[in-house]
């Protein structure tokens, strides 16, 4: 066995890799050293030994050698010198704190606590979600036709995934054949093939397209519109399940598979008044133009609640 100095260490020191290593190190210490200096609110304290003050030597400016942007105080110094000017400072020796903090009184930079609590609204709000006081809502009940028959008790949640699937992705063409397959697809895929006939399913697209062209007969339909808003502090997210749009107004559709009675699918319409609304405050936002009916299309109950908030209220067509 031979012992032999093989220089490793100063060829690792002399290699690129090292000196890109020590130049990384150099950034990460002036980062640090720039955040501790510029968070400070009312006292910065620098603490060090004169004559090893290798931290405080990254501050220097882009000249060849660079030179160092502010100096070590001597002791008792009144101000630290730096590129800018003098700083008045307030230097410590270490050697002797110790009696002088027992002299002198401790300043205290915390603010007093207070007992007053502040409520902060939700930084993200689902407009579905959305609770929003239906006062001075005005609604009006119109109906399309016989409530759908349903088969046994129906998972609800789900036959409406079913509807909503339709009425989103329902085909513009004449053949029936063509709709009737979908329906059946989408009732099966929700696994709710029994609980409606699939002519059930056409004959709800059927009234809700006849309601659509006889209210609204020279607007464009847009299904499934994503909307996105901030405002005041929050960010709101939703997807509107019809809009319709003229050259003047929007109107605004959230197909809901709720099969009660009239009055309790009015005392529904109103429990989602607020979803309705932050969708109409984004599309105003948005575009410009005023939003002035808001519906809600229940297809098994055969009915359409129209919502006519006072701030959007239009004459009845």
């Amino acid at each position: 066995m031979y012992a032999t100095n093989l220089h490793l260490d100063g060829a690792a020191l002399a290699s690129p890799e090292y000196a890109a290593l020590k130049e990384k190190g150099c950034r990460e210490e002036a980062r640090l050293l720039y955040v501790g200096v510029t968070r400070a609110r009312d006292y910065l304290v620098l603490a060090g030994v004169p004559g090893k003050t290798a931290w405080l030597d990254q501050l220097v400016d882009g000249a060849t050698p660079p030179r160092p942007l502010c100096q070590w105080p001597d002791a008792g110094s009144a101000e630290i010198a730096t590129d800018c000017g003098p700083i008045a400072i307030e230097c410590v020796d270490m050697a002797t704190a110790d009696q002088a903090r027992i002299e002198t009184p401790q300043r205290v930079f915390m603010r007093p606590l207070s007992d007053r609590r502040v409520a902060f609204p939700p930084a993200r709000l689902v407009a579905s979600a959305a609770a929003v006081a239906a006062v001075g809502v005005r609604h009006e009940v119109l109906t399309l036709g016989p409530r759908l028959p349903l088969n046994g008790n129906p998972d609800m949640e789900r036959l409406g995934n079913a509807l909503h699937d339709y009425f989103a992705a329902k085909c513009h063409c004449s053949d029936d054949a063509v709709r009737m397959s979908l329906a059946s697809a989408l009732l099966a895929q929700w696994d709710v093939a029994n609980a409606l006939q699939p002519a059930d399913v056409l004959e709800a697209g059927r009234r809700l397209t006849a309601f659509l062209k006889d209210r609204f007969p020279h607007a464009t339909v847009q299904r499934e519109v994503p909307v996105h808003r901030r405002a005041d502090g929050q960010e709101m997210y939703g997807q509107i399940d019809l809009l319709v749009a003229d050259a003047e107004r929007f109107a605004v559709f959230d197909h809901k598979s709720f099969p009660g009675n009239t009055g309790q699918a009015v005392a529904r319409a109103l429990g989602h008044y607020g979803q309705l609304a932050h969708y109409a405050d984004a599309i105003q936002a948005a575009a410009g133009r005023p939003v002035t009916d808001l519906f809600i299309h229940l297809p098994v109950s055969g009915l359409v609640i129209r919502l006519s908030p006072n701030a959007h209220a239009v004459p009845d067509a």
